[in-house]
């Protein structure tokens, strides 16, 4: 699953929710980093509380376009560095990663992309790292992915090969203004380097949400 809504909140919401964000980072708790499910060190969030009316005016549209599925988590985002490669979901059942981008930074310069591999069941980000370096070596790299979305972060040792030149995307997703993504929370995914766009900038602000099936809920 991956799929891009085009202008589905309008530039009033958006500048309503990014206020409303600027007042839960003064108010709100910020999430817990060593809680199991936080996957993303390097982003501070802020989940919206029940009741709010950003919550329910993103849980109505939600409702509207992607009926089959219930919010169960949804967050303000501030991130600091580029996300590395991760998965939302290390495999269980089918749900849905949505980012709504706060604010938009030049011609889509920022992107999160998704790549088809889905993780399994138990598995952690080093078992993923593991499966994929065995899974690169000796072989050839399958495309250029890492020069032509600015990838360079990826890796820490730039003598190693960077995984995303052996990996197909499932789908970009450039940050626009009212446009939302939404794809499956198990396949491993990552942004490009949005510093090397502009190193002055100091953060990426955006909104995540986690959903699960209506019917899957465990």
């Amino acid at each position: 699953m991956f799929r891009i809504f085009e202008q589905c909140f309008t530039k009033d919401e958006l500048a309503w929710f990014h206020s409303d964000m600027q007042d839960l980072k003064i108010k709100g708790k910020k999430q817990d980093t060593s809680e199991k499910q936080y996957r993303d060190l390097t982003t501070q969030r802020w989940e919206l509380p029940r009741p709010s009316a950003v919550r329910e005016c993103i849980e109505k549209k939600i409702s509207q376009l992607l009926p089959q599925h219930q919010i169960g988590f949804l967050a303000y985002s501030e991130q600091s560095q580029p996300s590395r490669l991760h998965c939302d979901s290390h495999g269980g059942k089918f749900g849905a990663t949505c980012i709504i981008p706060l604010k938009e930074y030049g011609d889509g310069n920022d992107q999160t992309l998704v790549f088809d591999k889905l993780s399994k069941d138990g598995q952690t980000m080093q078992h993923i790292n593991e499966e994929l370096q065995k899974e690169i070596t000796g072989k050839k790299p399958k495309n250029r992915n890492s020069r032509t979305y600015k990838l360079e972060h990826i890796t820490d040792n730039k003598k190693m090969p960077n995984p995303c030149n052996w990996l197909e995307l499932v789908g970009v997703f450039p940050y626009k203004h009212g446009n939302m993504v939404a794809f499956d929370k198990r396949l491993l995914h990552c942004s490009n380097n949005w510093l090397a766009t502009d190193p002055k900038r100091k953060n990426k602000d955006f909104i995540i949400m986690h959903t699960y099936e209506k019917h899957s809920k465990t």
